[in-house]
């Protein structure tokens, strides 16, 4: 947590004690009397220094009142910060004593003028010290205090921190709400109707708010929060409804969806409450326009059923009391659905009538379809077929059975004699949906028991009705054995599967719906055995007939069946209800997070990813989507028209980090188990990262290649070499192969699985370049050594034995470094390498003596009595202050903290001691041949047709006299500088941007070659020299200055970039760059030079 001023007050004990202590701020971001530095460590201690001013300044901006002071603060400490000194508790006692004293000041004026603007009416009588309070922390508070206009943002803010609270509580007193004024309120304002209200009293930007009256302003807000408190007002009755929905997620679009449905005639405002209780029943997401016009649909198709479809049955002479059951019934409700949003189509919210419109529709459809069925089970009613326990079959009790009796049929006919049809199991999931829907025949609770005897009652009825009796019994019980038995097996393995976690989980909806179908052919089947003779039973064990149905049950309905053995018919009635589940995940809205939210492109690539894997857990698919959505943009680093080992390492890493909790969790399952998930993962990270095929293939190509070869020649030596990090380093390698087989999936590319790819060849640490090590040491910890990461970056590479050799001095100077100083060592030996490397060939190969080293490092004399055991102590110590005392030399008005720093950095540039001592001289030059690392560009990462290849980050930041030239090998050219481009027109679509990138695929070969060429365009090209440019003391090069650009296509297609400074500048530099058709590039070319 960052310091506040109180902090800076309370712990240096300003105020309370007359001494004068120096002030530091520790990393562990705490205050300390003392610094953390040695005196060695000069840079760092000037650094420090500033952070702490930094962290002062910082503590006052944040703070709402002396952060109109902030001026004086600056005043104060600017001195101290150009010379580095440390903050003292005397500049802080002085930033007080000057800030409190105008504070009074300013204090006194704002409350004379809010006394001022009470008597005008513009705030309330008795606000006048309140608002000149609110004006100390507001950030125009001062313009009104200084006599100014006074801002309608100020006043607006005030009245809705002040007194806004204060007024809508009267408004709920006046509706009678005052018992639930403090939920009302809540809700208003967390809806954010008060801020709306109060935003159209104060639309005018650039009028005097002396003018408004505060009655002005809150009728204005009451205007706007009047149709929400007409609906909060229906809700009123129950307190603890409000109080739960002031605390929802969604509490404004679920507001504003009841506002809206008043407001269309869509629901009655007595329904209101009804519809609340809906929202949640239903599950209904009203985040979306969609979502809210879905959730009223609904509600109306449901509640307004019963009333049109009564009218119905009394014109057909019909019992009114089937008219909820009959238009409850699932084709009723999804024939209206379709009518309904046909007539209005969504996001528009229907009114009452247009529901009532479909609804009619679909009704006297059904009703003409069934007629005769009804009038028959109304017969049937008077004189029923036979006897119903534990309720009996009459005109009242149909409705409960009427909408079964309608569907029943279906479900004997295959029983009966019939075949079973190809989509029985969809007839069983409609006849299960069917069933539910005979609780709207009854009033009161409608438990499981009276669903299954309405179900049973309606089968006897039936069966009763076509005459089935006596020994008949028997063969439709073994018919119902038979047939529906495999089918019964294996819901009642897909509802387990759930159960168990191997499917959805135990609550889903694939779970539901697997065992209602389930409970439907048991019902079945226990329904026949009440009618069988009481010998059908002779050959089931058991004690008693309850006994013998549990095991026949068992051993029919429930036969233990893998998931491998289910039929086609359930394997899609899984994947569907899989489908269902993914189209039911949220989905983004703007820029909010929605917790595992994925839009619909996302949703198709995770059903693309269950067909291919056959994974079937939801659980596990979300947990994947979600990592992989993460993923996608690793994806894209490895896409690019040139990849390299930094790149790819990056990306996989950044990829086996995400996905490596899950690696752990299942490092003993199956490995079939672990690729099928983390085939899936990765295999929707592609999908998800939208690359073209063009992209893929770059990615696979480099996989399959010698790049992935290169990376994981790395990745295998801290496998091998490093306990620690091996399950981390495999796991990347895993990832690896993955990714290999899922792009070229992709690619239509049959790619055999290969285990050992990737683990074949393990590099030597020699054979690692040093940013490839970089990156592995960021995922792995100390894999590699400073040391190993800067040799090797040294150009050319070194070999095993020049490397043992330099490690070798390395370990000799520790001994005698302090452990604070060794961070100089790695940076010390990369630049001298090559000099260490020449005095040991010219020793015969034989270890260096301390003279010896001292000489190649320094070129000075040795000094007397150096040992080996000083000998690192005393090197670093000449080095450094030999340095320092030619900067001094050389810039005699750089002050010390900055020095420091010059002296630290110096030493990791990759030059020489010796051309280090060089540069601080006049005339002083610089070449390539005198830098250890390599002077190319970074990666392309950043440079796409999403920035214009960097034009769009880059060109107008750099300085106006920079000639930008592009010379085709055909004699064309382009020429033309930076100049100044508005943000909203700074886009890769800018015809100048469009001309410039036009004209560099002309000149190009591939797209890696114009995207290389392009980058030589942007910062990226002068980044070393401005590195570079700091050995020269007093001197800094900026990447946007004035440096002209020359790309020349050459016969052959390569392209030769010559950067050249502006003649102006204090130091000459020229480089030039191949970049080759492929988009390989090297410096040919590297001059600085005093001038």
């Amino acid at each position: 947590m960052a310091l506040s001023i109180d902090n800076f007050f309370r712990q240096t004990e300003v105020g309370a004690t007359q001494s004068d202590q120096k002030v530091y701020v520790r990393q562990d971001e705490k205050l300390a009397k003392t610094s953390a530095f040695s005196i060695f460590q000069g840079h760092a201690r000037a650094r420090e220094n500033d952070k702490t001013a930094k962290a002062f300044l910082g503590a006052i901006r944040r703070d709402p009142v002396y952060s109109k002071y902030i001026d004086i603060a600056k005043e104060v400490l600017d001195a101290n910060r150009q010379e580095g000194k440390p903050l003292r508790t005397r500049h802080i006692a002085m930033v007080r004593e000057q800030v409190d004293r105008q504070l009074s000041l300013d204090l006194g004026q704002a409350i004379a003028f809010g006394q001022q603007l009470a008597k005008e009416g513009v705030i309330p009588d008795g606000f006048g010290t309140s608002f000149g309070q609110f004006c100390m922390t507001h950030a125009l508070g001062g313009q009104a205090v200084n006599g100014e206009a006074l801002p309608g943002e100020l006043l607006r803010d005030f009245l809705q921190t002040e007194v806004v609270g204060q007024h809508v509580a009267k408004l709920c007193r006046d509706r009678g709400m005052g018992d639930v004024a403090v939920p009302v309120a809540a809700i208003l304002s967390g809806a954010g109707l008060v801020s709306e209200g109060m935003n159209r009293a104060f639309e005018d930007p650039d009028m005097d708010a002396r003018a408004l009256r505060f009655t002005d302003v809150m009728g204005v807000l009451e205007g706007t929060l009047s149709k929400a408190l007409n609906v909060l007002q229906d809700l009123q009755n129950g307190k603890g409804l409000l109080e739960e929905f002031r605390g929802r997620e969604d509490m404004p679009q679920r507001l504003q969806t009841m506002i809206q449905a008043v407001d269309s005639h869509a629901i009655s405002r007595d329904e209101l409450g009804t519809f609340y209780i809906s929202l949640d029943m239903e599950h209904q997401d009203v985040r979306t326009p969609a979502g809210q016009s879905e959730a009223v649909r609904s509600f109306q198709v449901n509640t307004l059923g019963a009333s049109v479809c009564e009218k119905l049955l009394a014109e057909q002479g019909l019992p009114t009391n089937l008219g909820s059951p009959l238009a409850h019934h699932p084709d009723v409700q999804s024939e209206a659905r379709k009518a309904l949003d046909i007539l209005v189509p969504a996001p528009t919210i229907p009114s009452e009538e247009q529901a009532k419109t479909a609804l009619e529709g679909a009704l006297r459809a059904f009703m003409g379809k069934n007629l005769p069925a009804v009038r028959e089970f109304v017969a049937m009613s008077a004189n029923p077929p036979a006897e119903l326990k534990p309720k009996a079959l009459s005109p009242e009790t149909l409705p409960r059975f009427i909408n079964v009796l309608l569907e029943e049929g279906g479900m004997l006919d295959p029983l009966l004699g019939g075949d079973m049809p190809p989509d029985f199991l969809q007839r069983v999931e409609r006849h299960s949906h069917v069933v539910q829907s005979c609780s709207h025949g009854v009033s009161g609770d409608f438990g499981t028991d009276d669903f299954i005897n309405v179900q049973r009652g309606a089968i006897q009825l039936l069966l009763a009705q076509r005459g089935v009796e006596g020994e008949e019994y028997k063969e439709l019980l073994q018919n119902t054995v038979d047939k529906f038995g495999p089918l019964a097996s294996e819901l009642a393995t897909v509802s387990m599967a759930c159960d168990e976690g191997k499917l959805t989980g135990r609550t889903s909806d694939m779970q539901k719906a697997a065992m209602v179908s389930y409970l439907t052919l048991e019902t079945h089947l226990r329904a026949i055995l009440v009618l069988v003779p009481k010998d059908a039973l002779d050959d089931v064990p058991g004690a008693d007939f309850n006994q013998q149905v549990g095991n026949l049950v068992d051993k029919t309905f429930q036969r233990e069946l893998s998931l491998d053995e289910l039929s086609a018919p359930v394997r899609a009635f899984v994947l569907n209800a899989i489908f269902d589940s993914i189209d039911g995940l949220p989905e983004p809205q703007g820029r909010a997070v929605v917790s595992g939210a994925f839009t619909p492109e996302q949703k198709a690539v995770m059903k693309d990813m269950v067909i291919s894997t056959g994974l079937r857990d939801m659980e596990m698919i979300t947990r994947l989507a979600g990592m992989a959505r993460d993923g996608a943009s690793s994806i894209g680093n490895m896409c690019r028209d040139q990849n390299t080992v930094v790149n790819i390492s990056e990306a996989v890493l950044n990829m086996t980090g995400q996905l490596e909790p899950l690696i752990r969790e299942m490092k003993n399952d199956p490995a079939a188990k672990l690729e099928g998930v983390l085939g899936g993962a990765l295999m929707m990270a592609i999908g998800f990262s939208g690359q073209d095929q063009a992209g893929l293939r770059a990615m696979f190509d480099s996989l399959d290649g010698e790049l992935g070869q290169q990376v994981a020649g790395a990745v295998m030596h801290v496998a091998e070499t490093d306990i620690k990090n091996q399950p981390r380093m495999l796991a990347a390698i895993r990832v690896m192969e993955e990714l290999r087989l899922q792009s070229g999936a992709r690619l239509g590319i049959t790619v055999e699985r290969d285990p050992l790819h990737f683990t074949r060849n393990v590099s030597e640490r020699h054979q690692i370049p040093g940013l490839l090590m970089d990156k592995i040491s960021s995922f792995a910890p100390r894999s590699f050594s400073d040391l190993d990461i800067r040799l090797g970056q040294v150009i050319p590479p070194l070999g095993s034995a020049q490397l043992q050799v330099l490690h070798s001095i390395a370990g000799r100077l520790e001994t005698s470094v302090p452990p604070h100083q060794r961070a100089l060592i790695p940076g010390l030996l990369q630049g001298n390498a090559r000099s260490l490397l020449a005095a040991q060939e010219s020793n015969g190969e034989q270890p260096l003596s301390p003279s010896q080293i001292w000489r190649a490092v320094t070129g000075h004399a040795v000094p007397k009595k150096l040992t080996e055991n000083a000998l690192g102590g005393r090197l670093l110590g000449h080095v450094v202050s030999t340095y320092d005392q030619a900067l001094r030399i050389a810039c005699p008005d750089m002050f010390a903290g900055q020095r420091d720093v010059t002296v630290f950095t110096a030493f990791f540039q990759g030059l020489s001691f010796p051309k280090l001592m060089e540069l601080t001289l006049p005339g002083a030059r610089l070449t390539q041949d005198d830098v250890a690392v390599d002077l190319g560009m970074s990666s392309l990462r950043d440079y796409t047709p999403d920035n214009a290849y960097g034009l769009t980050t880059d060109f107008r930041r750099r300085g106006r006299n920079t000639v930008m030239r592009f010379e085709a090998s055909d004699g064309r050219v382009l020429q033309t500088s930076p100049f100044g481009i508005p943000d909203a027109e700074n886009v890769p679509s800018h015809p100048h941007f469009q001309e410039i990138v036009d004209h560099a695929q002309s000149m190009s070969a591939s797209p890696a070659q114009k995207a290389r060429m392009l980058q030589a365009f942007s910062q990226a090209a002068l980044v070393m020299s401005r590195l570079l440019s700091t050995t020269f003391p007093g001197i800094e090069f900026s990447e946007h200055g004035n440096f002209s650009v020359t790309a020349t296509q050459r016969e052959d297609t390569t392209v030769v970039i010559n950067i050249d400074s502006d003649p102006g500048l204090p130091l000459r530099f020229h480089q030039q760059y191949i970049i080759e058709p492929n988009g390989d590039h090297r410096c040919s070319e590297f001059v600085m030079e005093r001038r």
